[in-house]
């Protein structure tokens, strides 16, 4: 999952979440300004907790178990492929849709710059505000009041302005733009909307409870709301004005006794509890310690040989294997194009890489000495691979002698002139190929005749040496049986009875 598509989930979840806790526990009560911190603090910290990085804070020593070596030699041809991201559609629908939301709100703040530069400023009694012209609910937006006082008798006038003044000096246009810029960025989620109508609704609260507190009588202030909120359709939802959709419940709320200071604990409970929820996302990702970071080296490939299936090997993707080096353990010794390598693999590109191979154990130390004890990392690059000589397959006796890998083990094949991949599906077996007719030659193991039956059944872990007889050193040594050519196999455990 893209990194994108994770953030968006975390804060899409704390958004619902919060909204929940607000709705069940904390609307009913009539502690509005630590409503309104509440709400605030959820959608800052929605958007910002997904963004830190709480790894380093809570970084541990424990050392987890490295994973084992593999190792691939990409030596067929790539074929390029192609795959269907869903991912990519859907951040690309997302997009668009925060797109459209954008200039939405871009249009309607435009709208609400068109009224201001209609509006002539003014002074009523005490108050200062924007003379606007039209049916428009009266509203206020950052340090302006826009009211068209013509369209309300005087009683009404005070009332309004209060309302108003109390929107400007409480700075109630950043929680409005915050929740606004919200909706923006998370569109498809419902709890934002939801708790873009709770800001507002709550931000009504404070200032219909500090209008009642500045003396005005609260039947006449409801029925006062009612005859301006009659009057006129049209209003700002930008800016923070007379809302006809939530007067009900704003004088229930009026008519509500206060909340007892018991209720207060509920913040107490809720917060930390969301908080510390939402957050085990990030903190679960602090324990995935690592001592070193392995090497990774990613190529990609296209038809796969028969063998690849059994490689303990991790797929990233359609054509996308990773091959991972473990850097943790003992160095190996790693050689490149024959020379020995020191720097970091990291700066190899895997473009330039043609072959990778390994000698474990016992074979790196019988053909590199002390130097492999940590085993070997053979590595050819493509301009290696060009200046060397092809290989080239002479009639004389050949000695072919199998040390065996753990977990990477190949069938014996004899290639003549030029390279073919002629891996074999089945890695616990022996075959032969060949231009002559290596298919009737004589198979002898451990000294006696066999048939190709007792060949295929035969591990290559079992063979220690493979002798291969050809022509007439074939009848020199078994007679018309040779003729054909000769396979003689030489099993670990015949050698270790004859020692």
């Amino acid at each position: 999952m893209p990194e994108v598509m994770i953030y968006l989930l975390k804060v899409n979840l704390s958004v619902i979440l919060f909204y929940l806790g607000y709705r069940l526990l904390l609307r009913r009560l009539t502690f509005y300004t630590l409503n309104r911190f509440y709400l605030l603090f959820s959608l800052i910290f929605s958007f910002t907790y997904p963004l830190v990085d709480l790894t380093n804070w809570l970084e541990t020593s424990e050392h987890i178990i490295p994973t084992e070596m593999v190792y691939v030699i990409p030596d067929w041809q790539q074929v390029p492929t192609e795959t269907f991201d869903w991912w990519t559609w859907l951040l690309g629908l997302i997009g668009m849709g925060t797109l459209w939301c954008a200039v939405r709100l871009t249009v309607r703040l435009l709208s609400l710059w068109r009224i201001h530069r209609q509006s002539q400023p003014s002074i009523w009694q005490w108050f200062r505000y924007r003379q606007v012209f039209g049916d428009i609910l009266p509203f206020s937006f950052w340090q302006h009041i826009y009211v068209n006082i013509h369209n309300y008798e005087q009683r009404d006038l005070a009332e309004i302005f209060k309302h108003e003044q109390v929107h400007v000096d409480g700075l109630h246009t950043f929680d409005v733009l915050l929740a606004e810029l919200g909706s923006v960025f998370s569109w498809f989620n419902p709890g934002i909307w939801l708790m873009r109508t709770a800001v507002r609704e709550n931000l009504e609260f404070i200032t219909d409870r500090k209008v009642l507190l500045s003396g005005i009588d609260k039947k006449a202030y409801q029925y006062s709301l009612l005859s301006i909120g009659k009057q006129s359709s049209r209003y700002s939802d930008v800016g923070n004005g007379f809302n006809f959709k939530s007067l009900k419940r704003r004088i229930m709320m009026m008519n509500k006794r206060n909340s007892s200071r018991l209720q207060l604990g509920k913040y107490v409970l809720v917060v930390p509890v969301i908080a510390a929820f939402v957050l085990v996302f990030t903190v679960s990702r602090a324990y995935e310690y690592q001592a070193e970071e392995p090497v990774i080296v990613e190529d990609s490939i296209g038809n796969k040989p028969p063998w690849w299936s059994d490689l303990p090997s991790e797929r990233l993707g359609r054509g996308i294997v990773k091959v991972s080096v473990d850097t943790a353990q003992a160095q190996p010794l790693i050689l490149v194009d024959g020379e020995a390598f020191e720097g970091d693999l990291k700066n190899l590109s895997a473009e330039t890489i043609e072959s990778i191979d390994v000698l474990k154990e016992k074979s790196a130390i019988e053909r590199y000495g002390s130097r492999g004890k940590n085993g070997v990392i053979l590595i050819t690059s493509k301009k290696g691979r060009r200046n060397e000589e092809k290989p080239h397959l002479t009639t004389k006796d050949t000695t072919i002698r199998i040390t065996g890998y753990k977990t990477t083990e190949h069938p014996v094949t004899i290639r003549k002139d030029n390279w073919q991949d002629r891996s074999q599906a089945t890695p616990n077996t022996v075959s032969t190929w060949g231009e002559g007719n290596f298919g009737d030659a004589l198979i002898v193991i451990d000294g006696e005749a066999q048939d190709a039956t007792a060949l295929r059944s035969l591990s290559p872990s079992r063979i220690d040496a493979v002798h291969v007889w050809k022509g007439k050193s074939g009848e020199e040594r078994y007679g018309e049986k040779g003729a054909n050519g000769v396979i003689e196999i030489t099993t670990k455990s015949h050698n270790d009875k004859g020692k």
